[in-house]
């Protein structure tokens, strides 16, 4: 056998040097195509939306797999690819999917029956290092494969849902939210709501000001509680102004009669001023002076001793509990004391039903 660099023999030297060359030539050549030819079988790189519509076939796959194990296998098991390249702007990521292959596979195998009686023999230990995996179920490995599948979703830019609900579940839930204590949850807001939760909203921040800067000097607790303070006067001043003008809070809930008790006057003119009263629509009027005439009549009668200072309450507990007038003097005193102090606004029934208790205490 000839050595490495001399003619073999039989052959001329020109001869045999140029074939050496040409055949290095050839080595060389194919050498340098090498990478472009790996380059031209590798798929183009995918954009993220295309990558979105992979991961969403495949995600499906799963899914049938998951519902039948006959679905782990067949041309859209096959069609998975063993790799991907991703487009993310300048950058190109490669991922691969034989992992996904694998469990696939794993779930169309059919399930191993073990052997209930084992021979002793031949039974093994327990491995407490390296059989950990076998003990995931295929519907666990299924499942976690999903898992990482969505995972690549929300990295590939999609919502937080990457697949609608059925519409089935959709349609339910539609029927669910249309019944009527699900109504107030499709309204918006309203112009009111919307205020209340700004004023909500400042108060809060408000306050968490106010609770930092609290360390930093007591005068603000000190301020906060002086404005609490005149608030809560000039609101009590307003209240008593409002009483003032609305004629609740008159040094005197009597008419004036210069210092005498209501029987100096005759319990019929009392009557009179309240019939005046009535037809000028005065009603609230009406009642305050009907009220007046009954307790002029009762006092004239000799039930108790004339006294200016009496309030309502106090003629009532003169009267007595047995009296045969209490129960209509009570529901005449009610009734002055609804519209007179409380500031009720009173209307012709409760003048004609105040006159007919007076008429039963004898005013009529």
């Amino acid at each position: 056998m000839a050595q490495s660099g001399q003619p073999i023999a039989g052959l001329p030297q020109s001869v045999f040097l140029r074939q050496s060359l040409a055949l290095r030539m050839l080595l060389c050549a194919l050498l340098a195509l090498a990478p472009l030819c790996a380059r031209a079988s590798d798929p183009a790189p995918l954009t993220l939306p295309a990558y979105r519509a992979t991961l969403e076939s495949m995600d499906q796959v799963l899914a049938d797999c998951q519902a039948s194990s006959a679905n782990c296998k067949g041309p859209a098991v096959e069609a998975i690819p063993a790799k991907l390249t991703i487009q993310d702007g300048t950058q190109t990521r490669t991922l691969r999917y034989n992992w996904l292959r694998a469990t696939l596979d794993q779930a169309a195998a059919p399930p191993q029956k073990s052997n209930p009686t084992p021979d002793k023999n031949t039974a093994k230990a327990p491995d407490s290092g390296g059989n950990s995996k076998d003990t995931q179920s295929t519907a666990d490995k299924l499942a976690a494969a999903r898992t990482r599948l969505h995972d690549e979703w929300l990295w590939a830019g999609g919502p937080t849902q990457p697949h609608s609900a059925p519409a089935s579940q959709r349609q339910a839930l539609e029927r669910i939210l249309s019944q009527k204590e699900y109504l107030r949850l499709n309204l918006a807001p309203t112009l009111w709501q919307r205020i209340q939760e700004k004023l909500s909203l400042w108060v809060s921040k408000a306050l968490g000001v106010l609770s930092e800067a609290a360390p930093k000097g007591a005068w603000v607790w000190r301020a906060i509680e002086i404005t609490v303070l005149l608030a809560a006067c000039i609101g009590l001043v307003w209240y008593l102004m409002r009483l003032e003008r609305s004629g609740r809070a008159q040094s005197s809930f009597r008419p004036d009669l210069d210092g005498s008790p209501i029987s100096a006057r005759d319990w019929q003119l009392w009557l009179d001023d309240a019939r005046q009263a009535a037809d000028s629509g005065d009603w609230r009027q009406a009642v305050h002076l009907v009220y007046w005439a009954s307790i002029a009549r009762l006092e004239q009668s000799g039930l108790w001793p004339a006294d200016r200072a009496r309030t309502p309450r106090e003629y009532l507990r003169l009267l007595g509990d047995e009296a045969k007038q209490r129960p209509a003097l009570l529901a005449l005193t009610r009734a002055f004391e609804r519209t007179w102090y409380a500031g009720q606004p009173a209307q012709e029934d409760d003048y004609r039903q105040a006159a007919r208790l007076a008429a039963t205490l004898g005013a009529r």
